[in-house]
């Protein structure tokens, strides 16, 4: 996949040389056929040059680890020619691609889950950037099968969201008046506070809050969350941001 992806784009940037293509030159008329001929171009390099990210990110990510330094190399090549094409030096950009030797033939064993199946959905912008932070490393968590510490993290989303949503309703920042109460607490207070927490919600809350507690607290027997564990434990996490914000 990847040696195929990087053979593609050397075809793709001769081929732009053999027509005499200036991709940064200024044509003002969209119909003109130079123009349409310079935006096709311009798009389908783009797209090859994000296929060969994906195959780079998939082969850094599920490859074998003998293959991390050729890979980590060529990731440096590819930044390199990204940045030759944005100066418009095709000539070296096609020259960096020519001496890129000894691709990997990497085979992708992927998980059966991808993180691209996780959204993050619309919440207050007041607390995105502290929600969007923890988010961005559950997915690396996941990613890495470090799934005690995706658990923990979809705990303290779910702990960031109850607050926010308490003040929302109340005004009272609990953070200050009890920085240590826990999520079935806040529940409980969210509720008397008139905010209607329909049954599933309650139960996805309970069910992470559970995971998460077996992952931090030390307990007779070790507990390590599978991988079907922390999956549930992100989508029911999400699904109640969703909820509570909707």
């Amino acid at each position: 996949m990847l040696k195929s992806t990087i053979s593609e784009l050397k075809d793709i940037l001769h081929e732009i040389q053999r027509r005499n293509i200036d991709l940064n030159e200024k044509i003002h008329n969209p119909f003109d056929f130079k123009k349409r001929e310079q935006s096709y171009y311009s798009r389908l390099l783009g797209s090859q040059i994000r296929k060969v990210k994906v195959s780079l990110a998939e082969g850094l990510l599920y490859g074998k680890a003998k293959h991390r330094e050729s890979l980590d190399e060529i990731k440096q090549n590819i930044e390199m020619i990204e940045q030759k094409i944005k100066l418009n030096d095709l000539l070296e950009a096609t020259s960096l691609v020519s001496n890129i030797k000894d691709i990997p033939n990497i085979k992708v064993e992927k998980p059966l889950f991808e993180t691209k199946s996780f959204f993050l959905p619309h919440v207050p912008r007041e607390v995105y950037y502290e929600i969007k932070s923890n988010f961005d490393e559950i997915t690396i968590c996941f990613e890495n099968r470090c799934y005690r510490a995706a658990t923990i993290l979809c705990g303290k989303i779910l702990e960031i969201a109850l607050h926010r949503k308490y003040f929302e309703v109340t005004g009272k920042d609990m953070l200050e008046k009890a920085p240590s109460i826990g999520l079935g607490n806040m529940l409980v207070r969210l509720k008397e506070s008139g905010v209607i927490i329909e049954p599933g919600l309650s139960n996805q809350i309970h069910i992470i809050n559970q995971l998460r507690i077996s992952s931090v607290h030390k307990k007779t027997t070790h507990f390590v969350p599978s991988r079907a564990q922390c999956q549930a434990s992100i989508l029911y996490t999400l699904d109640a941001l969703k909820k509570l914000f909707r």
